[in-house]
């Protein structure tokens, strides 16, 4: 097992009161020219996977969810360097990704929208709610606004039937949601 103490991670340098928090911000380097290489990513994403992630087949998960939580995406590279810590074809971790309606493999625009299109969602009009999210946003489900803006998406279960209709608005979920309040949302963040 690799020690903590023999790949140490930024800090955020707050003292006092303040615990040291690492700084993880791997996609600030990849969006921000000349902060950072592709290679210097992969080297501090394989460090902080060996100190969080044991080398086990069932960590893939855990695993990916971790990349996504840094990145809001699953990175074609990211994947490839979780694949090659847990020792997992690449294949198997990109079917897992895929597999699962919270992973995404495309970078998602600056706002996200999902709608739960489960069984009680549906039957509270989250059907009628999308279809009007479409026409606010002008783009199809699974595609993002051509300013960058929104990305719209559905889910097959939210896990919210008792406040359906239910959406997630930049990782935020609400229920019990109105038609007009999803055009509110919207129109907001088209200003």
């Amino acid at each position: 097992m690799v020690s903590v103490a023999a790949h140490p991670l930024p800090t955020s340098g707050v003292t006092g009161a303040q615990v040291d928090t690492p700084v993880l911000n791997y996609a600030c380097r990849l969006r921000c020219p000349g902060q950072g290489s592709l290679t210097t990513d992969r080297n501090a994403l394989r460090a902080t996977l060996r100190e969080k992630f044991p080398r086990d087949h069932g960590q893939l998960l855990p695993a990916l969810h971790y990349l996504q939580h840094e990145f809001g995406y699953l990175p074609g590279w990211g994947m490839e360097v979780v694949g090659w810590h847990l020792g997992i074809p690449a294949s198997e971790v990109y079917g897992a990704a895929t597999s699962y309606s919270e992973l995404r493999t495309v970078q998602p625009a600056t706002h996200l929208l999902r709608v739960c299109t489960g069984l009680g969602c549906r039957i509270a009009g989250a059907l009628d709610m999308l279809a009007t999210a479409e026409v606010e946003l002008g783009v199809a489900v699974g595609g993002s606004t051509s300013d960058g803006v929104v990305t719209l998406e559905e889910t097959p279960c939210g896990f919210l039937c008792g406040m359906a209709p239910a959406i997630e608005i930049d990782g935020q979920w609400r229920g019990r949601t109105s038609m007009d309040a999803v055009r509110d949302i919207v129109r907001e963040w088209r200003r």
